[in-house]
């Protein structure tokens, strides 16, 4: 079975998460806009000092070269630095472009300017680290790296903290919920009103009501059913016992060609006088427990298949069956229906192929073939049926376990 998680922590982790890639992302874009302000910045000195000569030099063409502070101008490409031309050819140095570069050690920023009279003039910032103070370069990191991170943590922080103190007040709720809907039983279901602090909570504990409502009600009418019919199968089912044991009085046993068939209606009226009981005592409606026997299960089963042997003629059925001495304690009657009935089941459902029964210790195995989709939809099973069966199994502490498969059926009873 997959392991759930809590509500709780899924909500936690979920904006935590959330929250998380979205602080970082926008971190990393505070550091990158950051440095592309620098360039922009460090681009339109470059252009200023540049056309503030140019227009100088239309004036008066005998200016010298500017010389602002830590920039340096060149007109030759060949007297700029090793690092400059090591990075960028002359030919991709076109007018009015801007590069940038660094090493560990250094770094510049390059404008290409071409003055008014045709001349190519390079304007160059170039620094080595060393040449910076602590200061600057503490101040650089600051604002570059150490800013991003520590706002980073501290939003996080304050995310998480809104998260728990949000789920607080939402969980609380969610949590009262489920401990009343845990309490809650038919018993209580009137008289447990309970008024949460959210609407979406009464709908769900209005719904819970209701649908427990409508289970108790069919719980109801099938306990009423089974009391019902119980009881009025009680009456018919005596007249029918009386009317036989008058006939076996009038020697009916001793007519070979009504022997068969009293023996059959003796066995079906004693098998109707069982199951009535225990309708009955699934129902509540005996209060005394079924008495508990030693049960060889292999003579039981074969009594049982021979009851339902009528159900395979005509049939191209196999019947494979594995009966070694085993005995269980149980209510006979009850151990009697629940046999019968899977077994009942498998003979009525399987049309050709094979039906598999085997009893090992602890176990009855029963496996039939089915046609593949021959009554799709149809769950209702014969007899009893597969639910009172499972009422059955509970109530004497056995399990029983039901395996569908497109072409074959298997049962597997488990006792202690």
């Amino acid at each position: 079975m997959k392991r759930s998680i809590s509500l709780r922590r899924a909500v936690i982790l979920f904006i935590v998460a959330t929250s998380g890639l979205l602080i970082v992302s926008y971190s990393i874009l505070l550091s990158f806009y950051m440095t592309r302000g620098l360039n922009i910045s460090t681009e339109f000195r470059l252009k200023d000092e540049a056309q503030a000569y140019d227009e100088q030099f239309r004036n008066d063409p005998e200016t010298p070269l500017p010389q602002p502070a830590r920039i340096n101008v060149y007109t030759d490409y060949v007297a700029l630095p090793d690092l400059v031309r090591s990075s960028h050819p002359e030919k991709r140095l076109l007018p009015d472009s801007f590069v940038k570069g660094h090493t560990d050690n250094e770094f510049y920023y390059l404008y290409t300017f071409k003055r008014s009279d045709g001349k190519i003039l390079y304007f160059l910032l170039h620094r080595r680290i060393e040449e910076l103070s602590k200061q600057t370069v503490w101040r650089y990191h600051t604002y570059h790296l150490y800013s991003p991170i520590i706002v980073g943590l501290i939003s996080i922080a304050l995310v998480i903290a809104l998260a728990v103190f949000i789920l607080r007040r939402v969980a609380q709720p969610v949590e009262d919920l489920r401990k009343w809907a845990v309490g809650l039983d038919m018993e209580t279901l009137d008289s447990s009103d309970i008024e949460f602090k959210y609407q979406e909570l009464n709908e769900m504990a209005d719904l819970f009501r209701s649908t427990l409502r409508r289970l108790g009600e069919g719980v109801e009418r099938e306990k009423r059913f089974q009391k019902f019919a119980s009881h009025e199968l009680r009456t018919p089912i005596a007249i029918m016992q009386n009317n036989l044991e008058l006939l076996e009085c009038l020697g009916i046993r001793d007519i070979d060609r009504f022997k068969a068939s009293y023996g059959r209606m003796d066995k079906a009226v004693k098998n109707m006088r069982h199951l009535t009981t225990a309708l009955l005592w699934v129902s509540r409606e005996e209060k005394l427990p079924l008495q508990v026997e030693t049960i060889a299960l292999d003579c039981l089963i074969s009594d049982v298949l021979d009851e339902n042997a009528y159900l395979l003629v005509g049939k191209g059925i196999s019947l494979k069956t594995v009966l070694p001495a085993i005995g269980v304690n149980a209510p006979r009657i009850v151990a009697h229906i629940i046999l019968s009935n899977v077994i009942r089941n498998a003979f009525q459902h399987t049309y050709e192929g094979e039906i598999l029964i085997s009893l090992e210790e602890g176990r009855v195995h029963l496996a039939n073939t089915v046609r593949p989709y021959a009554h799709e939809g149809d769950t209702e099973c014969y007899g009893l049926g597969l639910q009172l069966t499972s009422q059955l199994v509970r109530r004497i502490g056995w399990n029983m376990e039901i395996v569908e498969r497109p072409d074959e059926f298997v049962v597997d009873l488990s006792f202690p």
